[in-house]
Formats: C-alpha cells, structure tokens, sequence
C-alpha cells in the first residue's frame, strides 16, 4: 500500500536526522542546520513516489531520496554565496556565517559526497543519471553568471535555464526511482 505524503516526508525527516554525519564536525553541523531549517523536501518526496509508482518500495529507495536533497542542498549553499543571501528558511545562509572559500568547498563537499554515497547504491546507470544531472545544473548556472542580467531572454532560453537550475534534478529524482524499481525503459 502506498505511503501518505505527509509519512514519505516523516520518512525523509527521519532519515536526516538520525543518519547524517561526516568525519568533519564543522561540516556535519553545516549541512544539519540547512536540513534542520526545513523546507519541503520535493525531490526526495518525488523520488519516494516515482519509487511506489513503478512497483517499489520506499523505504528501499530512501537513501536515493536523500542524495537527491543533499544535491539540492550543495545547489542552494552555492547559490546563496553567489546571490549573496544573508538569509534561507528564516534562517542564516552557509555563506553568512563561514567565508567564501569554506562555503565553496562545503556546497563542493556535498556534492562529492552525494556521488560517493550515491555509488553506494550499486547501479551504474543511476550514477549516470546523477552525475549527467549535477553536470547540467553547474552547466545552467555558469550560462546564467555569463548571460548577465539580461531583462529579456526568448522562451528557449528561460525554459533551457529552469530545466537546468530546478527540472533536471526533480528529472533525475524520478528515472533514478524508475530504474531502481526496475520499471521498463518506455516507462522511465
């Protein structure tokens, strides 16, 4: 029987909580207090119910899930260095309270340890769809940074730059739950 939303996000909650650390306590308490700071954990969420969908279960699917926010997570790290946000979720952003270089390298770490604990899982393709997809996030935002800020862009453009920066990971989120279910290709 397939899990409400409101338990996939007591699942994900719980996940975090109870699972996640590094070996360098200054990281872990970074990444905790982003998670800690809420949010509403759509990818994660989605990747649970793309998991049940394509006949798998999601607990078995949940480490995945978890990744998948931990990707989302290094984006936003990055992302409020690079707008300068002082504030996320109410509460003080990485880069408020560490300076550029460390903010770099924990929004870097994340992301490697995502590729590491996503190897984890055992499947070549998903580690294919992953990494295709953290590629074609950077991608977007380095297009974005030299695109400047243009007030007028055509359709093409927004609708490439949205894929990249949002679209590809919630894309990512649900083929990687597809395959791991072992749904047939038409279906992913």
């Amino acid at each position: 029987k397939p899990r409400t939303d409101a338990s996939l996000y007591s699942l994900i909650e719980d996940f975090f909580r109870n699972t996640f650390t590094t070996d360098n306590p200054l990281i872990t308490e970074a990444i905790k207090r982003m998670l800690a700071a809420g949010g509403k954990r759509l990818r994660p969420r989605i990747t649970l119910l793309a998991s049940e969908a394509m006949g798998g279960n999601a607990e078995d699917h949940l480490r995945l899930a978890a990744y998948m926010e931990l990707i989302h997570v290094a984006t936003l790290i990055h992302d409020d260095l690079i707008d300068k946000s002082l504030v996320r979720r109410g509460s003080p952003t990485v880069s408020a309270r560490w300076n550029e270089k460390a903010t770099v390298l924990a929004g870097d770490f994340l992301l490697a340890r995502s590729a590491k604990l996503s190897a984890q899982i055992g499947d070549f393709e998903v580690m294919q769809i992953i990494t295709e997809a953290v590629a074609v996030i950077c991608e977007g935002e380095i297009r974005q940074d030299f695109a400047g800020n243009h007030l007028t862009i055509d359709r093409a453009e927004y609708y490439d730059r949205i894929y990249a920066k949002t679209a590809s990971l919630f894309a990512a989120s649900t083929e990687s739950a597809a395959v791991l279910s072992k749904a047939p290709a038409d279906e992913r």
